[in-house]
């Protein structure tokens, strides 16, 4: 199959060739290397133990082939869909080595061959860093997917093979991946491959029900009543693996809409994303569809607990890969059927992928190269294919091994998915993008919202800020793959700018110069109207009898008047253009208090608006005590959740409310507000657009008030700081700082510091008992649902909303009053720093991580900057030396000491800086003690 061309033409470039390959000592000659990734086996997978596969490595070295991986490797988890060990892979399809062995006996040499095996999951990396390695590290020979050919090609490491692979040998849905879409070439063999169809029972469905998306749907009702212990129709499971793009894609394509269409602009990539096209939309509606009317179950979990499911008559059918049959029962032929995936608008249109080999490009350095192409033809030929194939469970991608497997069951279904069936452009950024960007970070929140049942609005807003971002990475891979191409673009594109940049100005420099000649023609006509009245008065005074001119004057005046009033208006409507002109796009928004959004002073409206308002009002506090993200543990608490009733993990429900805001901004052609990152059940995070919050919001409108009145306090004015505080809290009701300010100004008869005074108790009183109630709602979810490795992460949790709750209380209840403003203030910094160092703690960072963050953080360097603060830690000296303690130590004692409620509360009843600063020291001094005995133990 594999034959080497002629491409020597004079006789001297022969005699070259001949000398270097036949004369020349092989200088870089090494064993034979090739890496590859193993599948399950057809028969399934044993328990296997790290004796077996020692014993397995030995025998196999025995016919000069070395495995390289060690047994710690072997013994370790295969994956994410399945916990077996890599070993009990390799050894139950012994079916490649014997390929190797009989390549071996077939080359009549006794040349070592040296095999390593990667896992699924780490293959591309592990193939990117390749490169990089010592010459004698680098493979000669690779497996790779069928999408990561263009990637590679791209790269420069596989050799290209063009004219020397015949490729009418092959299926063309193989072929066509080995040749990038913007390369010219064939860069590797097609090894096997795989379809992904559908499975399903005979006696619960029909095969009438995957004629088209609404007889699916339809038979989905019927299925359900006459099978009540039937979870849904079909299965998707939703665990973080490519299957999430492999099992979105056909629903797509059948819709007639796409992930992304590979284009060129002369030879520069031009790829343009259609993930948001109305018919991509259509087709993800669809399964929303199916989701809410519970024929679709997504949940998740991997492939293999979804096919347990399956096997398990709990679903329907399922999308799986050909190896699946090598799970279900014997004789499932007359019980399960295989059909092709419902057909959409563009027909059924099934997912086509697999395995090629490919040559390393150092092959040749390393002097293998003869060898590999040798290696690479025997295992790509058609018996090679058909016994290697049959031992995994896939399809041969060879044309006559296909023949052989004519009369298998269902091999019809095959062979017409194989002909209707599409692969993923082959360009250089889908692997680097598409597959090791956009799943991860947003095709899976597609997934969820599809899971939700969210609305169409929601929906669509998931989908469209999916395909934002894909665009964007898209426009970063063009840039790197080709910069100087792309530098022309962005160069050509800034110049525009520029452009209309310097139009805009000069537009706005001609509205300007209007806007003052205007003024100047109106100031000129009132003074001329001044002049003719004078006029007419003196006229009138001199009794001289000229009405004709007097009228003449006064009809002057009328049309100076009118003209008055015309460039009045022009006047008015300039200055609006130029404060539109002038006002930012973002400006437009403004927050209130409790979490209310206002666009252009209307209020935009959420399908849920108490749990958005809710969601942006505890946004906007965490600000202003300088967090910067928000923690899912705060969705207890936040939306006053029952564990009991919980019916999803609160990340789940957080993204449901960041969705509902984001698509009612973005449905007025503005950016998202909020953005959510993670996917781990506790370790979810939801940052957003700081800059715009504190910009347009009440809450710091409130604080600068509050900063005027404590100015106006340090002033003796009294009366003045009153007005703003109280506007303070007019302006957010919450605002419970402005406390401990009244507290310092007397009554007397005052109703309006009354008023204020009761609206904060009020708001106060509510406030701690959310955060009580949020606490009780983490016990009963630690002691009835369970939270496994995260129960320390709920505890802390727990503690610090109780240690709030009282807090609270205390800071602004009686004792409040008696105690001096300052002390107020650092109790508060002490609370706000605790605050944070919960938040990160539950977001799941390690505990160097939240001392390395708060030991920069602003508001504990605002602590150690005051000087009764200093002193005190000055104070710290080592008895034994008579030197003064590290000061990282002492801060880290300090930060120690700060997280445990229990040390704070007895300096929150402190009357006097005496008091305080004595706890204070007493506090520091026990956890600083218990700090150096920790050491000196771990020492």
């Amino acid at each position: 199959m594999l034959a080497c061309k002629k491409r020597y033409k004079s006789l001297l470039p022969s005699v070259a060739l001949s000398f270097f390959l036949f004369l020349a000592p092989p200088a870089f000659a090494s064993p034979l290397r090739i890496w590859v990734m193993p599948n399950e086996p057809a028969g399934g997978i044993s328990h296997i133990t790290s004796g077996q596969i020692q014993d397995y490595t030995n025998k196999v070295k025995q016919n000069g082939i070395f495995i390289e991986n060690d047994i710690r490797d072997l013994i370790q988890p295969s994956g994410i869909d399945n916990v077996s060990p890599i070993g009990s892979y390799i050894i139950g399809n012994n079916q490649l080595v014997e390929e190797l062995k009989e390549f071996k006996k077939k080359e009549g040499t006794d040349e070592p061959i040296s095999i390593k095996f990667i896992r699924w999951s780490d293959a591309f990396n592990t193939l990117m860093s390749a490169g990089s390695m010592p010459i004698d590290e680098m493979p000669d020979i690779v497996q790779v997917g069928s999408t990561w050919i263009a990637s590679f090609a791209h790269r420069g490491v596989l050799e290209n093979l063009e004219g020397i692979v015949n490729e009418a040998d092959f299926a063309p849905s193989a072929i066509q991946s080995s040749k990038p879409f913007d390369a010219k070439g064939l860069y590797a063999v097609p090894w096997f491959m795989d379809v992904r169809v559908m499975f399903y029972w005979k006696d619960m469905l029909s095969e009438s029900a995957f004629t088209d998306w609404h007889a699916f749907e339809s038979e989905c009702h019927e299925t359900m009543k006459n099978n009540p212990g039937l979870d849904g129709l079909i299965g998707f499971p939703l665990a973080m693996t490519w299957n999430l793009l492999h099992n979105l894609a056909p629903w797509l394509w059948a819709g007639g809409g796409d992930i992304l269409e590979a284009r060129t602009f002369g030879s520069l990539p031009f790829h343009s994303v259609s993930l948001d096209s109305p018919e991509s939309l259509a087709a993800v509606t669809f399964l929303r569809n199916l989701s809410k009317e519970r024929c679709a179950v997504l949940e998740d979990v991997n492939t293999e607990t979804m096919e347990t499911r399956f096997l398990g008559r709990k679903i329907a059918s399922i999308i799986s890969i050909p190896a699946f049959r090598s799970r279900l029962p014997d004789g499932w032929e007359s019980k399960i059927g295989i059909a092709l995936p419902p057909a959409g608008p563009s027909g059924s249109v099934p997912f086509v992928g697999g395995s090629h080999l490919a040559i390393w490009s150092d092959a040749k350095t390393r002097g293998n190269l003869k060898r590999a192409l040798s290696l690479v033809s025997f295992l790509t030929s058609a018996a090679s294919e058909l016994r290697y194939s049959n031992s995994i469970g896939f399809l041969p991608a060879s044309r006559n091994a296909l023949q052989d497997l004519s009369g298998a069951p269902y091999m019809n279904v095959f062979n017409e998915a194989l002909s209707k069936g599409r692969s993923y452009p082959p360009i250089a950024e889908w692997g680097t993008v598409v597959e090791n960007e956009f799943i991860r970070n947003h095709l899976w929140n597609i997934w969820q919202a599809v899971a939700q049942g969210q609305s169409d609005e929601t929906l669509k807003a998931v989908v469209r800020n999916a395909a934002h971002e894909l665009r964007k990475n898209m426009v970063l891979a063009v840039w790197h793959k080709s910069r100087w191409y792309a530098l022309s673009m962005v160069s050509f594109i800034i110049g525009a700018g520029m452009l209309l940049l310097i139009r805009s100005r000069r537009l706005y420099g001609r509205v300007e110069m209007q806007l003052n000649k205007t003024s100047r023609k109106l100031i000129g006509v009132d003074g001329e109207k001044t002049a003719l009245q004078g006029q007419i008065l003196l006229l009138e005074r001199r009794h001289e009898k000229k009405s004709k001119q007097i009228e003449e004057l006064r009809q002057k005046i009328s049309k100076l008047n009118d003209s008055a009033t015309v460039l009045s208006k022009q006047l008015s409507s300039m200055q609006a253009k130029q404060h539109e002109a002038a006002k930012p796009l973002m400006g437009r928004i403004r927050v209130a208090w409790d979490g209310r959004l206002f666009l252009d002073g209307n209020n935009i409206a959420f399908e849920n608006a108490n749990q958005a308002h809710r969601l942006i009002d505890h946004i906007l506090r965490q600000i202003v005590n300088g967090v910067a993200f928000v923690s899912c543990l705060w969705g207890y608490p936040l939306f006053g959740w029952d564990s009991k009733k919980l019916q999803s993990l609160p990340n789940r429900l957080f993204n449901t409310a960041v969705a509902k805001i984001n698509s009612a901004i973005t449905a007025h052609k503005l950016p998202p507000l909020l953005k959510s990152e993670g996917r781990h059940s506790w370790r979810w995070r939801c940052l957003w657009n700081a800059e715009l919050l504190t910009s347009n919001s009440d809450v710091t409108a409130a604080i600068d008030l509050l900063s005027l009145g404590r100015k106006a306090l340090n002033d003796n004015d009294p009366e003045e700081a009153s007005k703003h505080i109280a506007r303070a809290v007019d302006t957010d009701p919450k605002c419970f700082d402005a406390f401990a300010l009244l507290s310092l100004i007397g009554e007397n008869g005052n109703r309006e510091i009354s008023r204020v005074k009761s609206i904060l108790a009020e708001n106060i009183a509510a406030y701690a008992s959310d955060l009580k109630n949020g606490a009780k709602a983490i016990e009963r979810l630690k002691s009835e649902n369970g939270a496994g490795k995260y129960v320390e992460l709920l505890e802390d949790e727990a503690v610090s909303m109780n240690h709030r709750a009282n807090h609270i209380m205390k800071y602004t209840g009686a004792s409040a009053l008696k105690k001096p403003l300052h002390l107020n203030d650092i109790i508060s910094r002490l609370t706000a720093i605790q605050e944070e160092i919960m938040n990160l703690k539950s977001s799941g960072v390690v505990q160097k991580g939240v001392w390395a963050t708060i030991v920069g953080h602003e508001k504990f360097l605002g602590l150690m900057a005051i000087p009764k603060v200093q002193s005190l830690v000055n104070r710290f000296y080592n008895p034994e030396t008579k030197m003064v303690e590290d000061p990282r130590l002492v801060q880290l004692a300090l930060i120690l000491m700060i997280a445990k409620p229990e040390y704070l509360e007895p300096l929150e009843s402190a009357k006097t800086d005496d008091e305080f600063f004595a706890g204070f020291e007493k506090q520091l001094h026990k956890q600083f003690r218990a700090l150096e005995q920790e050491i000196s133990l771990s020492c």
